[in-house]
């Protein structure tokens, strides 16, 4: 598959809740601000040599170097994947509007990168990190941007994502048409022991784009059953914004107010402990399970849990059937 890696903006979810409180969805805004529609971006001109300057609207300071960083990590993130070198629908990695910046009919409904994994919950970064803006949760979307027939924001995993280019996915109960985004792990595997894993929702059988994958007949998981069992765990996403703040916190800051709060989370019914490295010993901080140490390890992660994209961390396909992998090539 193909590899690539967002060390600016990142597909992954980091989760906790305290015991015996559910998930509780608050609902969704009103009108386009579901689908970021109203955010624009501009290209400010920097001075050279390079002048770091202060943002009149957050005070933050940024320079030349960082905005490209930044506009990077915007426009890797924006890609909507396909699964062949040659049924993308723009030339890879190119922005659709070839002016330089995202298409305007957010999400993308053109393909205009390649690597997506045969199994996935998602194509796209952006369709779980967009609301209250791009980088932020996940929130509804139009199921069919720039199309002549309006629709209504919706949950995307509801039919834009599960159908999308004649996939045959069934849309599990859980995900409903203005219900939260919801992914899942398995608590237990058929022996009884522990799972835990995260077992995507969507598979690439029946696309009708890519000519390489017409023998696939790889199958959903069977979540119907497994949710009447009880067997599910479910997540939703959440922002990603601030992400770089967490990596710079020492870990001995990290300890500190672990060890300072002790009696207040006692309180509350808190348990738990800071997630250690089994290498080097350093705290984890990133994932579900703070299984994560670095931002760049968190996001090649993401890639291939949640789009089924490797990369240099992460070079093992989750599903590695040779009839629904593709012909991406490495890059």
């Amino acid at each position: 598959m193909r590899r690539h890696l967002s060390g600016a903006l990142l597909l992954a979810s980091c989760m906790g809740a305290m015991p015996a409180l559910a998930q509780h969805d608050p609902g969704v805004r009103g009108g386009i601000s579901n689908t970021a529609g109203m955010l624009q971006y501009r290209r400010i001109p920097i001075p050279h040599p390079p002048v770091i300057s202060p943002n009149p609207t957050t005070g933050a300071t940024i320079n030349d170097n960082e905005l490209a960083s930044f506009t990077e990590g915007i426009n890797r993130a924006g890609q909507l994947e396909s699964t062949c070198d040659s049924c993308a629908d723009v030339t890879m990695g190119s922005p659709v509007t070839g002016k330089g910046e995202l298409d305007p009919f957010f999400p993308q409904f053109h393909t205009n990168s390649n690597g997506l994994g045969a199994r996935h919950n998602a194509d796209q970064c952006f369709l779980c990190h967009a609301q209250p803006t791009l980088g932020g949760s996940g929130g509804f979307i139009v199921p069919n941007p720039g199309q002549p027939i309006p629709m209504l924001p919706e949950n995307p995993m509801f039919r834009l994502v599960p159908h999308r280019f004649g996939k045959k996915n069934a849309v599990p109960p859980f995900e409903e048409q203005f219900g939260p985004i919801r992914e899942v792990r398995f608590k237990y595997k058929p022996d009884g022991t522990r799972d835990g894993g995260v077992h995507q929702l969507w598979v690439v059988t029946g696309i009708n784009n890519d000519p390489t994958i017409r023998s696939c007949t790889i199958t959903q998981p069977d979540f119907e059953a497994q949710q009447a069992a009880g067997n599910l765990s479910f997540r939703i996403p959440l922002p990603m914004l601030g992400l770089g703040l967490i990596d710079a916190i020492q870990d001995r800051e990290i300890l500190s107010r672990h060890d300072a709060t002790a009696a207040q989370r006692t309180a509350l019914g808190i348990a738990g402990h800071p997630n250690r490295s089994g290498n080097d010993g350093t705290i984890g901080r990133f994932g579900w399970k703070a299984q994560n140490k670095s931002l760049p390890m968190f996001a090649g992660e993401a890639y291939n849990v949640e789009m089924g994209i490797t990369n240099e961390l992460f070079p093992t396909a989750t599903e590695e059937d040779p009839n629904c992998n593709g012909s991406a090539k490495p890059e």
